[in-house]
């Protein structure tokens, strides 16, 4: 989301309150991994307001109406599920690597870099690393969570083609999905660094090279 604006009325008219991920006089200063508008409940009890969201990608989003109890109670809620997630696969990540390395297994290191990405991805797609782990870093969180996106199949072939032992048993077969796994591994650097253009064509193409792909 680019920017989040609720109008709210008045004796005036339109009291319009603008969320732009900067932070001004109607959302918090403190870091928060998702819009926050904040008004007194008096200002919209009983009102009929309208909220306006932009985006230049695609969009799905839950609003909630909660108090600031509520808020704060839910908002440390899952911050702490979230951490604790995170942290198991970080572990596991950890493990795979040691374990891959230790005994020479290619199929246990692509595994591990699958698991790898698909960290990176929900790290910089839930917005944790930008507000929690490197504040401020919303262009590198955009980069990251693209190219995770796309590497994610890549990583998801080789895998399977390694556990399955495909090029021992259909060799064409094997050439086919390292090619797919190829191209999506290109494909997601080509998407990453679009980003520095503001090329969103390669970024809505992503989910039907993924569907394609598997």
């Amino acid at each position: 989301i680019r920017t989040l604006e609720l109008f709210v009325p008045d004796g005036a008219g339109w009291r319009r309150l603008i969320w732009d991920g900067v932070g001004n006089d109607s959302s918090p200063s403190i870091s928060i991994r998702y819009p926050v508008i904040s008004t007194a409940q008096k200002d919209v009890s009983g009102k009929t307001v309208y909220l306006r969201m932009s985006s230049r990608s695609s969009l799905r989003a839950t609003v909630r109406l909660q108090g600031d109890l509520t808020f704060a109670s839910s908002y440390g809620t899952d911050n702490f599920l979230f951490g604790i997630s995170s942290g198991i696969l970080t572990m596991l990540v950890l493990y795979l690597l040691a374990n891959g390395l230790a005994t020479s297994d290619r199929t246990i290191l692509l595994l591990s870099g699958f698991a790898a990405t698909y960290l990176i991805y929900i790290l910089s797609h839930q917005a944790f690393l930008e507000t929690h782990i490197i504040p401020g870093s919303l262009f590198a969180s955009r980069i990251l969570s693209i190219l995770a996106s796309n590497l994610i199949f890549g990583w998801w072939l080789l895998f399977c083609d390694s556990y399955l032992r495909v090029r021992e048993h259909r060799q064409r077969l094997s050439k086919v999905v390292r090619a797919v796994a190829g191209f999506c591994i290109l494909f997601a650097i080509a998407a990453a660094l679009g980003v520095f253009v503001d090329a969103r064509i390669l970024r809505r193409l992503t989910p039907i090279v993924g569907i394609s792909s598997l």
